[in-house]
């Protein structure tokens, strides 16, 4: 069994699906502190050839609030029109813009949401467009709220993968310094960690934006290319402390 666990992120970046492709089973980890200014709620799509941030409106909480405690603002009903009619400007000339803005529209049809459910029914959307057939499941359905507060760090992630049976558990590239084999091999796992290759594909842009969020991918990639770029990676193991693997999952 192969198991990947990663906070659930509002349409994330093609580095994001890599690790899904790589794995057999994939938890939402939503019980763990939501970082503010962080890309659980934010990401980029390129407008006009440069990339623009865009961020989910969220209810004001407090800031040890878990990403499944973060509810949405009273104001997502005017952020979900404006970004579909920011979508509509940036890719109205898109090859798959028609599927894509269905897809995308469904996901912000319910306002009542919590932002866990918004970035995982996104997730879950782009995964069933993208053909990715794999087992998802939600951390904070595994672990008791009072484990959830107890456990940190890799021993939360230890817990979730020998929930699961987990033989081999895949890491974002972004936590190579975090976690080390010798560790998960005590538990009787592989670590191996996931560093995509993102490949460039058609943009209206002067020079090829990697790291956008998945939307600009689907958009712009023909359909036949799509299974390529989310088998453009490489799995390598903690003993590789590569100069540019502090890049999160974004």
């Amino acid at each position: 069994m192969h198991t990947a666990i990663m906070q659930p992120y509002f349409f994330p970046y093609l580095g994001y699906f890599n690790l899904i492709h790589a794995c057999d089973s994939f938890v939402f980890l939503d019980n763990v502190q939501h970082i503010e200014r962080g890309f659980v709620n934010r990401n980029r799509i390129l407008v006009q050839g440069k990339p623009h941030l865009f961020t989910v409106p969220l209810a004001a909480g407090p800031r040890e609030a878990w990403i499944q405690e973060r509810f949405l603002s009273e104001s997502f009903p005017q952020f979900r029109a404006k970004f579909l009619t920011m979508l509509k400007h940036a890719y109205a000339k898109a090859p798959n813009y028609a599927a894509v803005m269905e897809l995308v529209a469904d996901v912000l049809a319910s306002e009542t949401l919590t932002l866990a459910q918004l970035c995982q029914k996104s997730i879950l959307a782009t995964a069933r467009y993208l053909g990715l057939e794999r087992r998802f499941l939600v951390a904070s359905d595994m672990l008791t709220a009072e484990d959830a507060r107890r456990l940190k760090g890799a021993e939360k992630i230890l817990a979730l993968a020998k929930a699961l049976g987990t033989t081999r558990y895949l890491n974002p590239i972004g936590g190579i310094e975090l976690y080390h084999e010798e560790v998960f091999a005590r538990e009787g796992m592989e670590l191996r960690f996931v560093k995509p290759a993102l490949p460039a594909y058609p943009q209206p842009a002067a020079t090829f934006v990697p790291a956008l969020s998945i939307l600009d991918v689907m958009m712009q990639t023909p359909q036949g290319e799509l299974a390529a770029q989310l088998a453009a990676y490489v799995l390598i193991d903690g003993t590789e402390r590569l100069p540019d693997t502090k890049d999160a999952v974004a």
